[in-house]
């Protein structure tokens, strides 16, 4: 097919205008002298042929060194676990299949470490910060370390030991400085930090090469931007722009690895972990006689030497359905003294006995439904839905004005999102506990994410090689009602005069506009974090006391 000689075959043969010429209304199409011809999508097919309009390979790889290599800069630049091949691909699927969830998750872990840095510091009044030692840097690991447990499931032994145990056994290992451990020597404040330390140091590096890659693929929007209106109308160059706004979610996600951070071996930080916490049973176990302790029930395990109080790595929504600890120990936090007492909250008199021994939040479990988790979902929903839509409109208003073949695509894409995420949320609130059926239900989900992601990944290569450019996918009669069923031959000089520059200025901005809103969350959260995370103690402060000149 070559649609450049079908359209001065069509236009210059009154036979031609006289059989295929398309005599339907036209809804969408501007009225007005130097209106084009229009041919029926029959008479395309008749006339044109029924085979696709490739690109040539000069637009091809224009859309590769534009679009497609700084998606791969970016993807390459996700928090992946090393010699991980099956995990590796199962988690691509997964942020890319389905985003809307795998944001949620993301958002929601961002608000649960950001909760914990404010926690921390809350904890001294505005102006102090105490130096290595004090309370305020034991408090700063012990909350570091409950911010990396978050990452990670729980045993099952931990599970059928009661969520008030559980809670009550990981408050201890967080918080009480007086439990007498099998070597005395190296007691509780010594072994919080030296596990604070050496998570720190374990933490992944390369920040500034997820700036660079994010920093591409908005130089990438900037030319396809410029490019775009630069040729009103122009199939190429629209459909270019619509991709960038398509995955306008993509370097949000990438970029919140900065702050939702996965250690470099997460099997290593969890054997830490665990060897920590049983170094705290023993002490426990050793210390049945005080009252303080009698209450926790540790969990029973068959064999003695081997215990496992965290068993996978689910950070970075590579788990569905993964809540996490921490909420649970905040809120209790919360709600016992903190939230009423405010800034300097350690000065309580009672302050570190209410952090071990703080009651359970008003609930049933450590699993619920807080309705402050709303906002990380309606955030990931407006962001990947903004996207999307933005992308939408300007192929739905790119000649021939109406539903195909790509402004379809975006629509199916986004469906497939939303229902996956919402079936994933029913079934969470259906079978909030792990269980063989749950396990089943969340292959058929692996699948759904599978297939979304390919349905994406054509997507992007029918754009990107002109598989689109057919008469079935110009005469874009997906929705016959509003608009389509013919093919526009119409020059972008005709389209610069009319409304179609509306409409692509409303998705570039829409898109954009979601876009910048998840970078400045990310960052802001990064700023209100990483004080916790920082190795050397003096920039964590130094770090700190920015952060609060900035938000005051």
């Amino acid at each position: 097919v070559n649609f450049t000689a079908c359209k001065i075959a069509f236009e210059t043969n009154a036979t031609n205008l006289e059989l295929y010429s398309y005599t339907g209304l036209t809804p969408n199409l501007p009225l007005g002298p130097g209106r084009p011809y229009l041919i029926s999508e029959q008479g395309c097919r008749t006339l044109c042929g029924t085979g696709a309009d490739k690109y040539p390979w000069a637009t091809a790889a224009n859309t590769i060194t534009t679009w497609v290599l700084p998606i791969i800069g970016l993807l390459l630049q996700a928090p992946f676990e090393s010699n991980q091949i099956a995990k590796t691909f199962l988690a691509t699927c997964r942020w890319i299949g389905a985003p809307i969830a795998s944001l949620s998750y993301i958002f929601w872990n961002i608000k649960i470490t950001g909760k914990c840095a404010i926690t921390v510091d809350m904890a001294v009044d505005y102006n102090a910060f105490p130096g290595p030692g004090s309370e305020f840097s034991q408090l700063r690991d012990s909350f570091y370390i409950l911010s990396v447990m978050n990452q990670y499931a729980l045993s099952t032994e931990l599970e059928h030991a009661g969520s008030s145990s559980t809670e009550r056994f990981l408050r201890v290992a967080l918080f009480d400085n007086d439990l007498v451990l099998a070597n005395p020597s190296k007691g509780m404040v010594h072994r919080r930090e030296k596990l604070a330390a050496s998570l720190r140091s374990g933490r992944k590096r390369g920040v500034v090469p997820i700036f660079i890659s994010t920093l591409w693929f908005l130089l990438s929007l900037a030319i396809s931007i410029h490019a775009a209106f630069g040729n009103l109308g122009v199939n190429a160059t629209a459909h270019n722009l619509a991709i960038g706004l398509l995955l306008g979610w993509l370097p949000v996600l990438t970029l919140s690895s900065i702050t939702d951070r996965s250690p470099g071996s997460a099997d290593d930080v969890r054997r830490k972990l665990n060897r920590f916490l049983s170094h705290v049973r023993q002490g426990l176990q050793a210390n049945t006689t005080n009252p303080r302790y009698k209450s926790i029930q540790l969990p029973a395990y068959s064999h003695s030497d081997n215990y496992h109080y965290f068993t996978s790595f689910c950070g970075q929504a590579r788990s569905r359905w993964h809540y996490g600890i921490a909420h649970a120990i905040l809120t209790g936090t919360e709600d016992a003294f903190a939230a009423a007492h405010g800034r300097n909250w350690t000065a309580h008199h009672n302050a570190r006995a209410l952090l071990i021994c703080a009651p359970p939040a008003t609930r049933h479990s450590n699993i619920w439904f807080d309705f402050r988790e709303l906002w990380q979902i309606m955030g990931a929903t407006a962001l990947v839905g903004c996207s999307i839509f933005g992308s939408f409109i300007i192929s739905y208003f790119t000649p021939t004005v109406g539903l195909g073949c790509r402004s379809g695509g975006y629509l199916i894409f986004f469906v497939i999102t939303l229902a996956h995420f919402l079936a994933e949320s029913a079934v969470w609130w259906i079978f909030p506990r792990p269980s063989k059926l749950r396990e089943r239900i969340g292959w058929a989900f692996t699948v759904m994410e599978m297939v979304n992601t390919a349905w994406l990944i054509y997507i992007l290569s029918a754009q990107t090689f002109g598989l689109y450019q057919t008469c079935a996918c110009w005469s874009s009669s997906w929705g016959i009602r509003g608009g389509g069923g013919y093919i526009n031959f119409g020059t972008s000089a005709y389209y610069k005069a009319h409304i179609i520059a509306v409409y692509w200025t409303t998705g570039t901005i829409l898109s954009s506009l979601a876009m910048g809103a998840g970078f400045l969350y990310v960052v802001a959260e990064w700023c209100t974090q990483s004080h916790m995370w920082t190795e050397d103690y003096g920039d964590a402060m130094a770090g700190l006391k920015a952060t609060r000149r900035f938000k005051k």
